[in-house]
């Protein structure tokens, strides 16, 4: 299964993209917040690539919570998208809290903070904001089905958190 407390800073594509017909029978177009673009190589090459799962790791400042905040966002056009981002700590949640209201709020999503930590997006689309402090921390999210979820910061995140989430 491979080893899964190597330095995971990258979320887990539990999902192959849904394609929802519209109106004009095209799928939902991906997006990102207006006026970005990826930064550098690595988050472009990240953003592009279509696996299920995807390991990205790198050091401070190598935008990698940048980037799995808007790889959860880019179908935010899709009513059905249902997201779900986890760090380790409560305490851990301000800087990702502030990221996503600098790229999200651009995007048309509002933020409600009770009784979740919960972005929804015009089109109805969710991303939630969750934390995973201990193993069996994870079961309190199980329930919900989620089309995309990530682990931020998860280079302590142990194998039962991964597989609990991924239904492995």
């Amino acid at each position: 299964m491979g080893n899964y407390n190597k330095r995971i800073e990258r979320m887990e594509r539990q999902y192959k993209r849904r394609k929802r017909k519209n109106g004009s029978h095209e799928p939902y177009v991906e997006a990102y917040p207006p006026g970005w673009e990826p930064k550098s190589a690595a988050q472009k090459a990240a953003l592009e690539c279509q696996a299920d799962i995807l390991l990205f790791g790198g050091t401070a400042g190598s935008l990698k919570t940048e980037t799995i905040l808007v790889d959860a966002a880019r179908e935010c056009k899709n009513p059905n998208l249902r997201g779900i981002i986890f760090r380790q700590q409560r305490t851990q949640m301000s800087d990702i809290v502030e990221k996503t209201r600098r790229l999200y709020t651009a995007m048309g999503a509002t933020f409600a903070c009770d009784p979740f930590w919960t972005w929804t997006f015009p089109s109805g689309a969710t991303i939630r904001l969750g934390y995973i402090s201990s193993d069996d921390g994870i079961f309190q999210y199980l329930g919900p089905r989620y089309s995309f979820i990530g682990f931020d910061e998860s280079n302590s995140t142990l194998n039962i958190r991964f597989a609990t989430c991924s239904g492995g």
